[in-house]
Order: structure tokens, then C-alpha cells, then sequence
């Protein structure tokens, strides 16, 4: 688990579970020093970091990544979660936001998932029909006319 302290809103402070990957990279720091912390101040030893957009644009220009920056990594982690079959109020929970709106925006819906999620109508309407084959088919064509009364 990797805690988040000292966030700017009380839904921040959280516990946030590690996969596999990311265990593996943090395990392989040197561990050389005397705090629990995964990125001590090298000005402060024994303190926490105060801004790491630092280190993160050091590496992004050393990589040579263009068009990146911190923030985008929330939005990654929240759209990546989501397409692996998270559920939004998991997601919500672990960037720490307050409230589920914000993580709606960062849970970019994709056009290919949009197409799948509408194509699970044609498994549902095939399981209907092979469980009643008395009931009457879908039209194929869209409906027209009024609505209502």
C-alpha cells in the first residue's frame, strides 16, 4: 500500500493499493536511507519532497516525451482503471476525489467502449429470444413517430 499524506482535501488522505508493476519498480530504489518515505527531500533528509513536478519534468525532457504534464498521469490512471472494468466509485475513491463529478471527467468514455457498451444490446436481445422463442423480434429499423400519448 502506498499512503498519500498531506493532500489538499481530507477525501486525499488514502491508502492506495499497488499492482504488480508498480511494486516491482518501487522495490528496486535504493534503499539507503532511513525513512519510510518513496520520495524523501534530498534538501531535507528525512522530509517528504515539496514539489515533485520537478523531478517528473527533469524525466519527461530526459526522455525526450513531449506534451506531458503531472496531471495527465491522473487522468491515465482513472480512464485506464475504468476500461479494465473498474467500477466509478472505486476509481473515485483512489485519486481522492470528493466528489464522483470529478471523476466523471477524468474517466474519458472512448468511442470504441461507447460502440461496445451499445453492442451489448444485440447479447442481450439474443439471449431474450432463445429464452422465449414465442416473443416477437426487434425491429431492425428505428421506430418512428411520437412517443407518449
Amino acid at each position: 500500500m502506498t499512503r498519500v499524506l498531506n493532500s489538499k482535501s481530507e477525501a486525499g488522505h488514502r491508502s492506495i493499493p499497488m499492482n504488480g508493476a508498480v511494486h516491482s519498480l518501487l522495490s528496486i530504489l535504493p534503499r539507503q536511507r532511513a525513512t519510510e518515505l518513496v520520495f524523501p527531500s534530498h534538501r531535507n533528509p528525512g522530509q517528504r519532497m515539496r514539489d515533485h513536478k520537478v523531478g517528473f519534468l527533469k524525466a519527461v525532457r530526459l526522455a525526450g516525451i513531449p506534451h506531458i504534464r503531472f496531471h495527465d498521469l491522473r487522468h491515465t490512471f482513472a480512464t485506464r482503471l475504468v476500461r479494465a472494468g473498474a467500477d466509478i466509485i472505486t476509481v473515485q475513491h483512489l485519486p481522492g476525489h470528493a466528489q464522483i463529478s470529478m471523476t466523471a471527467r477524468y474517466a474519458h468514455s472512448l468511442l470504441n467502449d461507447r460502440i461496445a457498451a451499445v453492442k451489448l444490446l444485440d447479447t442481450v436481445r439474443a439471449r431474450e429470444s432463445q429464452s422465449d422463442p414465442n416473443r416477437p423480434a426487434m425491429p431492425s429499423e428505428p421506430i418512428s413517430g411520437k412517443v407518449g400519448k
